[in-house]
Parts: structure tokens; C-alpha cells; sequence
């Protein structure tokens, strides 16, 4: 089962019967509007042991919204969107995190870690054994030792 589990948290990015925090799932076209400051892709993933993990079709976007606030938006074919809006500045990364947790099981924790200018490389990290939770003002900042699995994200370049 351990070997699965990567699988499973990618695949259960938009699970109906999880309950979320940090953010919310919305209907593919109905994210919320504003301007794109940044536009990302899935690159390669490995799990904790450091195996290559086919790489999911999404694509992550930062959203400044219309009252300034900054979101995550992960699209990915024939799911949900997620729209992550616990975030923070740590120095020159932008820092988001969601918080999945299904029924009767443990939460799973989605970071993504992305560069505020928008112009290298980007991660995500999905892990399942949070070490410690504590309330931020505008959320929940988790922190864990190892995670299960890691994804670059590589930046698009702005068309001219």
C-alpha cells in the first residue's frame, strides 16, 4: 500500500467525500477571476524513496483577485479545480497550503512552494504524516519531516 500512496493523493486531489482547509474545490470554469501573476506546469514527480511517479496534466496559477488577496488555482483534466487560499510570504517564495482530510482517515497536506516573481522553478509536496498544525490569521501553517511525494513545477514563459 505504501508504494500507492502517491498515486492516491494525487488521484484524490478533488475526492467529493474529503473535507477541505485552506481552500475550496469549484467546477472547472468557475475558478475566481483575476489577473494571472503566474502560470505553472506539472513536472517530474518522485515518491519518498525517490521513484518517478507519473506526472498528473495540471497546471497551477497564481491569482491576484480583485481585492487583492493572492490565490492558488491547480487545474487538472477531468477534475475539480483547486482554489488554495492559505498562503504566505516566506522571503522570495510563496507559500500555499491545503489540508485534505477523508473520511476516517488521516489529513493529507498539498504545499506548494513557488517563487513570488514567478520566473524559476517551483514545488509541490504532498505528504501524509504533518508533524504540527498551528492557526496563522488567515489559516493554518502545517510543518512535516519528509514528504511523500514532490513535483517540480516549471514555470510558463510569457508569450510575446
Amino acid at each position: 500500500m505504501k508504494a500507492s500512496l502517491p498515486l492516491l493523493l494525487v488521484a484524490c486531489t478533488a475526492c467529493s467525500t474529503a473535507r477541505i482547509a485552506g481552500g475550496a474545490t469549484v467546477a472547472p470554469g468557475s475558478e475566481p477571476p483575476g489577473v494571472t501573476l503566474a502560470l505553472f506546469g506539472m513536472g517530474r514527480c518522485e515518491d519518498e524513496a525517490g521513484a518517478r511517479v507519473p506526472e498528473s496534466e495540471g497546471r497551477i496559477s497564481v491569482v491576484r483577485l480583485q481585492d487583492g488577496r493572492l490565490v492558488l488555482v491547480e487545474r487538472r483534466p477531468g477534475y475539480d479545480s483547486l482554489v488554495v487560499d492559505n498562503g504566505w510570504d516566506e522571503g522570495d517564495t510563496r507559500v500555499f497550503q491545503l489540508a485534505l482530510k477523508r473520511r476516517g482517515g488521516v489529513p493529507y497536506l498539498r504545499e506548494y512552494r513557488l517563487p513570488r516573481d514567478g520566473a524559476d522553478f517551483g514545488r509541490l509536496v504532498l505528504v501524509d504524516r504533518v508533524t504540527a498544525w498551528r492557526d496563522s490569521r488567515r489559516g493554518f501553517h502545517a510543518s512535516y519531516i519528509r514528504p511523500s511525494l514532490v513535483c517540480n513545477l516549471t514555470p510558463y514563459r510569457a508569450r510575446s
